[in-house]
């Protein structure tokens, strides 16, 4: 049996946003809707089309790292820890987290892209292959990171980057980074165990900044400063404007 096709009521609304995202735009004689160019680059992504603008900025202004782990926490969510059991002051903590990560440019996606990068360099600090789950999931905790929603986010990363790569926009994931995020995957359950075995400590404000080793460069705070100054209207063509 043939799945009945969709109302033409969101077929037309789908036309109308992507005519406004200008990912279509109707032939000068025909008038019928056709994809353009930034239209095909979003149909290669993994992602929402709104958030596909993000990596195509990235592209442009020579940051795709940033903004593809941007666009994956706009995707997927923020890597926080978000448990309805948490005491009122462990959810205090919980903010005061997040705020040590977005800093003076309050952002949920901000706070997520630093939280993933100090997970990041934590990994490299500890090294990829020699950090033991157990201990990379009491870590996590301790911060009141999620270390599924983490490799969740590493792997639409890597995806992204790997469809970039297909088409020649990217040179991709390297495959000894791609096998350190399998190895790690394999131990998931593992690590899930011990996740849900550790308790989150409970550390001052000070002791977060001091722990998360959030020596923010120059380069991260132009990146920070550039996502929370665009305004929305500059991404509604797919064209992010100087």
């Amino acid at each position: 049996m043939m799945p009945d096709p969709p109302e033409q009521e969101r077929v037309d609304a789908c036309i109308r946003r992507f005519l406004e995202l200008n990912a279509m735009d109707k032939h000068p004689e025909t008038l019928r809707p056709e994809p353009t160019h930034f239209g095909r680059f979003l149909k290669l992504l993994p992602l929402d089309p709104e958030v596909g603008n993000l990596v195509m900025n990235g592209l442009r202004y020579g940051i795709p790292d940033e903004c593809v782990v941007v666009a994956a926490v706009h995707q997927r969510g923020d890597p926080f820890l978000e448990d309805p059991n948490l005491s009122l002051h462990q959810a205090k903590e919980v903010m005061a987290v997040r705020h040590t990560c977005s800093g003076k440019f309050p952002s949920d996606l901000i706070a997520g892209l630093m939280a993933y990068r100090a997970w990041r360099r934590k990994l490299e600090e500890k090294g990829s292959s020699d950090w033991p789950p157990a201990e990379e999931a009491e870590w996590c905790a301790a911060h009141y990171l999620s270390l599924n929603q983490l490799h969740e986010l590493e792997e639409l990363r890597t995806q992204i980057f790997d469809a970039l790569r297909d088409n020649g926009y990217h040179s991709g994931v390297c495959d000894e980074e791609k096998e350190l995020m399998r190895r790690r995957r394999r131990h998931k359950d593992k690590a899930d165990a011990a996740a849900a075995a550790a308790e989150p400590l409970l550390l001052p404000e000070e002791e977060q900044i001091s722990r998360l080793g959030r020596q923010v460069s120059q380069k991260e705070m132009g990146v920070k400063q550039w996502l929370t100054s665009l305004r929305a209207e500059m991404f509604k063509d797919g064209v992010a404007e100087q």
